[in-house]
């Protein structure tokens, strides 16, 4: 059925009958006349590949569909570095892998984007490739929002900009008002906790963050790292969803990665009473029969 989204929470035959219901799919599970009208109105990119490998994710270059392509172009032009605010610059074909990540997990064209940082750019890659509703990106450097605005004007993508200091920026007027946020935060700890603290508070309740956090297994320092990441998440409120090891490769001669990990905002968990250790010792679960 092409990129329409991934229906969490549900199985794969039940969403299948749910765009079936709206006339989307026909019974040969092709796309009918509406499905393939509405495709092209919320600007669905085609599926974008990538292949595992023993080191995490990559992309196939030969898979680049034409925005993709367009998306490398305009990447060109982005400022070089500023290494004072920790810009580690991911290869653009990885950003546009990420932003395809993005726009498959979810449904952007009636969603507001919190980008919380955004050197590389994956505003412009997710804008290109999938209808978005709004896009907020919040950043420090002048340089680099200068280019966002340039390109955004250039292509008609819609892009706003914040210049702002993630830690001193009063955020009561955004807070609470975004479906996603994405981020992927200086590597000091402080750092990583303040941008990961400020995409949270930026998220609805039921919103979805993105945060690219360092993990190499035996490298100590990003095992601690990620640990902490871990019960920052919790502490506020979150809870992950899913984990994707190795999934950016940076432009560095170190070779550095780091995972993506997709989280979302609700209730904080409750305490489980340790006495009750079955399902059937729960309230409102009846003891189930054993048969022999």
């Amino acid at each position: 059925v092409g990129n329409l989204g991934v229906v969490r929470d549900t199985t794969f035959a039940v969403a299948l009958k749910y765009l079936r219901k709206r006339g989307l799919v026909a019974l040969d599970d092709k796309l009918t006349d509406k499905g393939n009208k509405f495709v092209k109105e919320h600007h669905f990119s085609a599926p974008f590949v990538v292949k595992m490998t023993p080191y995490g994710f990559d992309y196939d270059s030969s898979a680049l569909d034409i925005d993709s392509r367009k998306v490398l172009e305009v990447l060109s032009k982005r400022p070089s570095p500023d290494y004072t605010l920790d810009h580690q610059p991911l290869l653009p074909e990885l950003t546009i892998m990420r932003a395809h990540y993005i726009a498959s997990e979810e449904l952007l064209f009636d969603k507001n984007v919190a980008m919380v940082g955004d050197y590389d750019s994956t505003s412009i890659a997710l804008n290109f490739i999938s209808k978005v509703g709004r896009t907020v990106i919040f950043d420090i450097d002048t340089n680099l929002l200068e280019y966002f605005t340039k390109q955004s004007v250039s292509h008609n993508l819609g892009l706003e900009v914040v210049c702002c200091d993630i830690f001193r920026y009063d955020f009561s007027q955004y807070d609470g008002k975004f479906d996603v946020f994405v981020t992927d935060p200086p590597y000091a700890m402080s750092g990583m906790r303040g941008f990961i603290e400020r995409g949270i508070s930026l998220l609805k309740d039921g919103g979805i963050g993105y945060i690219a956090v360092p993990f190499h297994d035996g490298i100590s320092w990003t095992e601690r790292m990620l640990y902490e990441v871990n019960k920052i998440i919790i502490d506020k409120g979150c809870v992950i969803t899913d984990t994707y090891k190795y999934f950016h490769r940076y432009q560095t001669a170190d070779g550095l990665r780091s995972s993506m990990i997709r989280i979302k905002k609700g209730a904080r968990a409750k305490p489980i009473a340790i006495d009750k250790l079955y399902s059937y010792q729960t309230e409102n679960i009846n003891k189930p029969e054993v048969v022999l």
